[in-house]
């Protein structure tokens, strides 16, 4: 029996903090649309198939079949394909990486060809768009970890100076599901919802947000709506049926169920709490 073992040597690599913020396939159509404009994260194209154009700040330049674009963050760009040709690409969103040149400067943009790491890269890609298609058990965390895969691809292969900038973990974003919620409780916020508002995945956000506030976004929302329905309780004869509308409850029984499980007390039993509460401080 022949046996091989090769031991792995692990380095001390800087820890990685990137963020997908998105894939998305594009191929050719008839609603393309072309329009400048910028992202506060890097975006890198894979050239997959046909010629393209890019425009990055006043640049203009071709691309062909095997191509990479990495384009820095807050840089204006946009991409088109050619007349009568072919254009398929695939692009990430990523937060958290930045491209410099060996002297630490940033770079607008960058264009290269994947060389010996084609069949790699591609690999990688498909399974990263087999996984956000499929949405399985932890697809959140294997895309992250393919994104970090494909970034040591491109610096080994090209000898491109990327490098990881230190970010906030989603602080604005968990601001801004802050006060999404608070002004749209009333209305049936998802998960899904708060992806699409932020450009981040639903993993992250969970986890952001639980740094962020100390709970999820959805046991915030159950809790900006529970407060408000109190409130409604003190001050107004509104049935109970109206209340739960009012709040974004999709029925009285789930209100009732939930108001119980976060104050101890069914709506009922807390309107006739806080009228005795009243009285008794009016008598005082």
């Amino acid at each position: 029996m022949s046996n091989n073992r090769y031991q792995v040597i692990r380095k001390q690599h800087e820890k990685t903090k990137l963020i997908l913020r998105y894939i998305t396939h594009a191929q050719k159509g008839s609603d393309w649309h072309s329009v400048k404009h910028t992202h506060d994260f890097t975006e890198i194209f894979f050239v997959v198939n046909g010629k393209g154009r890019f425009l990055i700040d006043n640049e203009t330049f071709s691309t062909y079949s095997d191509d990479v674009v990495i384009i820095s963050s807050k840089i204006p760009h946009t991409e088109s394909p050619m007349e009568n040709e072919d254009f398929e690409y695939i692009v990430l969103g990523v937060e958290g990486l930045e491209l410099q040149d060996h002297s630490g400067n940033k770079l607008m943009y960058q264009v290269f060809n994947l060389n010996s790491e084609h069949d790699k890269m591609m690999f990688y890609l498909q399974v990263l768009l087999q996984e956000v298609e499929l949405k399985n058990e932890l697809y959140e965390a294997i895309c992250h970890n393919i994104l970090e895969v494909l970034i040591f691809l491109i610096i080994r292969s090209n000898d491109k100076q990327l490098s990881y900038r230190s970010v906030t973990k989603g602080m604005k974003e968990c601001e801004i599901i802050e006060n999404y919620i608070k002004s749209n409780y009333h209305k049936n916020i998802t998960l899904d919802d708060l992806s699409e508002l932020t450009y981040l995945s639903k993993f992250y956000i969970s986890h952001a947000f639980k740094r962020y506030k100390g709970i999820s976004p959805i046991s915030y929302l159950i809790q900006t709506r529970v407060q408000h329905a109190k409130k409604l309780l003190e001050s107004t004869n509104k049935s109970m049926a109206q209340i739960a509308t009012d709040v974004g409850f999709v029925s009285q029984s789930h209100f009732s169920q939930t108001f119980k499980q976060e104050t101890n007390h069914t709506p009922l039993e807390y309107r006739k709490l806080s009228r005795v509460l009243v009285q008794d401080t009016d008598r005082h």
